[in-house]
């Protein structure tokens, strides 16, 4: 918040003016920093899932030349 904001709302509350307005406006403003925590967080949860899915696929042979079960298992887990 910009400090120009943060003096008008710190007026406005000593002269008992516009109260629940700015008191709604802080919890408005704290939902919205937890909602885009969570956000950011989920996002960099699913970043990380596909890392490592990246680094899995990386690492297995490129030449496939028979059906592998095993191998086929391991990549619908990791999905």
């Amino acid at each position: 918040m910009e400090r120009r904001s943060r003096l008008s709302y710190i007026k406005k509350a000593n002269n008992k003016q516009d109260y629940d307005a700015i008191a709604d406006e802080i919890f408005r403003l704290r939902d919205q920093k937890e909602q885009s925590e969570l956000d950011s967080h989920h996002r960099e949860e699913a970043m990380n899932r596909i890392k490592e899915l990246q680094d899995f696929i990386a690492g297995q042979e490129t030449d496939i030349t028979e059906f592998d079960e095993a191998l086929v298992k391991k990549l619908i887990e990791k999905i």
